[in-house]
């Protein structure tokens, strides 16, 4: 009895731990158990075949008033309620729902509903022919964890969960559309300093709007027992020109496959959208929200990713030709010659920037578009600039091969101090395009190229936290790439490898049905949307990645699959004609690629990194079309 405390304690201290992975498990079981949604009703075939039957009927049955029974296709019950509404130039003008146990009960109650609706009755035949009739079908219910509000505010998979408010007998619904066109997406913003990371549903925001369709007072919502949950959704739209009946997710019809021309198309419709937003001036209009139809040149204009725009501009102009791609390359890089350099810089030292203060990932990518432009097209123009801005980017670099970021125009002085994200690797990339430029100084560009790539790939992570981690260094292993005619070494195809498994270990796979759009994206749950520009922009890593491994003779069907999948996501998130009925105009948005799936904001530096992964993957990507997992 005595030697039992010692042996218990060594027990405790031995197993003791398990207690924490144990609750963890646990905890895991229990929500799952309690929160999952419950397996799908009906079909994904089933309600394909209902919906091209319904919404063919309803159109006819409105606008013609031709009235006839149910199609025989809608047939089979139903346990949720459906919705069928009516959009015009990105306006609800109406909107019935059914609670029917049946289709055709469904079917008939709708169309009931909108007949008799003045919206609609007030609508002009030709008018038909810019509404869109969408229909959300309720499939899967489930609860939701109601406090804290942080966790309420993302128990709901965006564009594809319908809020539900209960109280009493009473229920209220926001649609995925609603929850979209009324900007109660990313409502939470953990961090006060970085709006990029709002996510989740803005609850105060959909409480008010569904508190009023019920007409509860606070008292009321004081009173009555009330509660939340989730209704997944199956959602398709109409196309009157075509008059098919398309499959919605998150407001695009989903894209299963691609082949090589279908990733050329897209990096074209990119290009066009880009070249939409420039202006005569040679300045992009940084920011078009289809959603507002409104579009800004940026409060505060960004010159690096303007530049970054222009590089894929003159890319684009060289891929496909044609004088409305080179002019619009011509004007951007006017604008960066003529409003890009400050007074100071004018003179002596190169740099693009303001006159307090100049980054250098403004004037590296500057580089890089300029000089690209020249070797492209023989175009000496900019020649006297690109050396200037060479000879900046040079004196930039410290002896360890890092660079410092920050120039002072006035002063004249390099500010090593801050540390700015993408900096070093964009400056390494300049580099490598000025030493493909001048072969007159190439001896010291490659130098100093060589320096700077070493850094990138082991100096800066020379410490012992370093071998556990790795940055954003997607322009690390693009510059990589560019340098390829002179510096090869193995330890950075070694380090993009290194690079791209890391991310492929947060791509997004099928294995989810609310992950199915989703898939090849970056991110952790579908709760929290990903952002597209990281997509993209790991994207053209992987891709430079892909096209170094092949220099050095090797092949990575990992990395190439990893690449495919981006590459699908990418071109589904892509704006197409056939989605958009929420957009006032829609052709304006072609080619655009929005911050997330859910948030309509588009941004140039959104498209050009997108635009650019699209537009070098060519080679990689199959000319037969391949399903991609």
């Amino acid at each position: 009895m005595r030697g039992s405390g010692p042996a218990a304690r060594r027990a405790v201290l031995r197993w003791g731990w398990l207690w924490l992975p144990a609750l963890a498990v646990a905890l895991y079981l229990t929500i799952w158990g309690r929160f999952r949604l419950a397996p799908a009703d009906g079909s994904v075939a089933g309600d394909d075949r209902r919906a091209a039957a319904l919404l063919p009927w309803l159109r006819m049955a409105l606008r013609d008033g031709v009235v006839s029974g149910p199609p025989r296709a809608l047939t089979g019950s139903l346990r949720l309620p459906l919705w069928v509404s009516l959009f015009r130039e990105g306006a609800l003008v109406a909107r019935a729902r059914a609670e029917q146990p049946t289709w055709p009960a469904a079917a008939r109650s709708v169309l009931r509903a909108l007949a008799a609706d003045a919206a609609v009755r007030e609508l002009e035949r030709d008018d038909w022919d810019r509404v869109r009739l969408k229909l959300d079908v309720g499939i899967s219910a489930g609860r939701v964890v109601a406090l804290p509000t942080l966790l309420l505010a993302h128990s709901f998979v965006p564009g594809l969960d319908a809020v539900v408010l209960q109280v009493g007998p009473r229920r209220a619904y926001l649609l995925p559309d609603d929850q979209q066109r009324l900007d109660l997406l990313a409502g939470c913003q953990p961090v006060s300093f970085m709006s990029e990371l709002r996510s989740g549903l803005d609850v105060q925001g959909a409480l008010n709007l569904l508190a009023a369709e019920l007409g509860l007072t606070r008292e009321d919502w004081r009173a009555l027992p009330h509660r939340w949950s989730r209704l997944r959704v199956r959602s398709y739209v109409d196309e009157p020109a075509t008059r098919r009946v398309w499959p919605i997710v998150r407001g695009r019809v989903p894209v299963d496959g691609i082949d090589r021309q279908s990733v050329l198309r897209a990096a074209r419709a990119a290009v066009d959208y880009v070249v939409r937003q420039l202006g005569p001036d040679g300045r992009f209009q940084y920011v078009y929200d289809p959603l507002t139809d409104r579009g800004t040149g940026g409060e505060d204009y960004n010159l690096t990713r303007h530049a970054g725009t222009s590089w894929f501009l003159v890319l684009a102009a060289q891929r496909f030709g044609g004088a409305r791609l080179a002019a619009a390359a011509d004007r951007a890089l006017d604008y960066l010659a003529r409003e890009g350099v400050p007074g100071p810089c004018r003179d002596g030292l190169a740099c693009i920037g303001e006159e307090e203060e100049s980054g250098l990932g403004a004037t590296s990518l500057s580089l890089v578009a300029l000089a690209e432009h020249e070797r492209i097209t023989g175009d000496r123009r900019y020649a006297r600039l690109v050396d200037r801005l060479t000879d900046a980017v040079l004196r930039a670099q410290r002896p360890n091969g890092d660079f410092c970021h920050v120039y002072q125009p006035r002063r004249g002085h390099f500010d090593c101090g801050p540390v700015r994200l993408y900096y070093s690797g964009e400056a390494a990339l300049a580099l490598a395009k000025a030493a493909a430029l001048r072969p007159e100084r190439r001896a010291v560009l490659v130098a100093a190229l060589r320096r700077a790539l070493d850094y990138l790939v082991h100096g800066q992570y020379d410490y012992f936290l370093g071998q556990f981690l790795l940055g954003e260094d997607h322009w690390t292993c693009i510059a990589a790439e560019a340098a390829w005619p002179f510096v090869r070494a193995p330890q950075h195809l070694a380090f993009c490898r290194a690079f791209a498994a890391f991310g492929q270990r947060a791509q997004l796979a099928a294995d989810d049905p609310s992950l199915g759009d989703l898939r090849g994206s970056f991110g952790v749950t579908p709760f929290v949307l990903p952002h597209n520009a990281p997509v993209g922009s790991r994207t053209e890593a992987n891709v430079a990645t892909g096209l170094l491994a092949q220099r050095w003779g090797q092949e990575d069907p990992l990395l190439r699959q990893t690449i495919l999948r981006a590459l699908r996501y990418l071109v589904d998130q892509q704006q197409r004609p056939v989605g958009g009925y929420l957009w006032p105009r829609p052709e304006l948005a072609l080619g655009g690629i929005s911050q997330t799936p859910m948030r309509s904001e588009i941004r140039i530096d959104y498209v050009q990194h997108a635009g650019m992964a699209l537009l070098r993957a060519v080679p990689l990507v199959p000319v037969e079309r391949v399903a991609v997992e």
